[in-house]
């Protein structure tokens, strides 16, 4: 009941009007590139062995749903108008092939972090010396059935894909010294 009227009461005002109390020193803020918690997680991520259990869970999800048939025969089907579409036999090679992962990496200075991805590459984005890749690939048939015709035909798709990147950065700036000020109703 207490917390609950100290919420209510502060959602009436702004963030600013909350705490009467302001801090007396100058801004402190927080630095990503200092910051041991996000290089140490940055040490984990970007290691070879991150990219290998990434690798690793993608192979046993494709394997578990090859070994249970999920996606063998009519998987899904969609109907627009008189036709109704099957999505049949989805057949896929070389998924695991993650060769970069980088979450909440320090960029540019210590207010940037990035975040990229590397997927079906060839080369890594550090060393362009090609090496041999095996390209990700999936496949799939659809069939098309009109209502009153009957089977009308069917697509088959095969999608191959190499060297996608993506990669995708913030600029944040906290300030540390209002953090003792602020109450928990201002962080929820």
């Amino acid at each position: 009941k207490v917390l609950k009227d100290l919420i209510t009461s502060t959602k009436k005002y702004p963030l600013h009007c909350v705490n009467v109390e302001i801090p007396k020193r100058r801004s402190r803020p927080f630095y990503f590139d200092s910051s041991k918690a996000i290089i140490m997680f940055d040490k984990v991520v970007n290691q070879p062995g991150t990219l290998t259990a990434v690798n690793t869970f993608i192979d046993c999800i494709g394997s578990f749903v090859e070994s249970h048939n999920m996606l063998s025969g009519k998987f899904f089907n969609y109907t627009l108008g008189d036709i109704i579409f099957y999505f049949r036999d989805l057949t896929h090679e070389n998924l695991s092939q993650v060769s970069e992962l980088g979450l909440l990496k320090p960029d540019i200075d210590s207010f940037h972090v990035k975040n990229s991805l590397g997927y079906g590459m060839c080369y890594t984005h550090n060393d362009t010396s090609k090496f041999s890749c095996n390209a990700p690939s999936v496949s799939f048939s659809i069939d098309l059935e009109h209502s009153k015709r009957g089977h009308i035909g069917t697509i088959t798709v095969n999608l191959k894909s190499n060297n996608i990147q993506i990669e995708g950065g913030a600029e944040v700036q906290f300030d540390l010294h209002w953090l003792p000020f602020l109450t928990i109703s201002d962080m929820l």
